[in-house]
């Protein structure tokens, strides 16, 4: 029995290319902001929100194997591991959404607040300063 660890090594190429692929996606966003910011902070939320949910899926998903003590899921566990680095990047990608705060959400406006009173009420909650708070608080 070979009880060697193989280790995955990407080849140059491959890292190159999807640097290229990223680079690519900063690009068309950057362009977008500048096109039509509505659509480029929707869409950047969406793929933000789609990927701080799957970082959160691998970290349920370990959570479950760990509690019911699942000797049969060792062979796979590195999947959600390696799922679950995702949550610092989703962090610096959450720090970038503030920047998109006006665009994204009609709180932030004060004359949008002054003339709502509903939104008058929830405006301790309803801020860009307990908005980054509660992102901190969160990851």
């Amino acid at each position: 029995m070979n009880h060697q660890v193989k280790v995955f090594q990407a080849s140059p190429a491959r890292i190159k290319g999807l640097r290229i692929i990223a680079a690519l996606g900063a690009l068309s966003f950057v362009l977008g902001l500048f096109l039509d910011p509505e659509r480029a902070w929707g869409g950047y939320l969406m793929g933000f929100e789609y990927f701080v949910q799957l970082a959160l899926a691998g970290g349920l998903f370990l959570s479950v194997l760990t509690l019911s003590s699942a000797r049969w899921a060792t062979a796979m566990r590195r999947i959600p591991e390696a799922m679950t680095t995702g949550l610092p990047w989703a962090f610096g990608m959450g720090l970038l959404l503030l920047g998109g705060i006006s665009t994204l959400y009609e709180w932030s406006h004060e004359a949008v607040v002054e003339a709502d009173p509903v939104l008058q009420g929830k405006s301790a909650y309803l801020n860009g300063a307990f908005f980054f708070v509660r992102m901190a608080v969160f990851f």
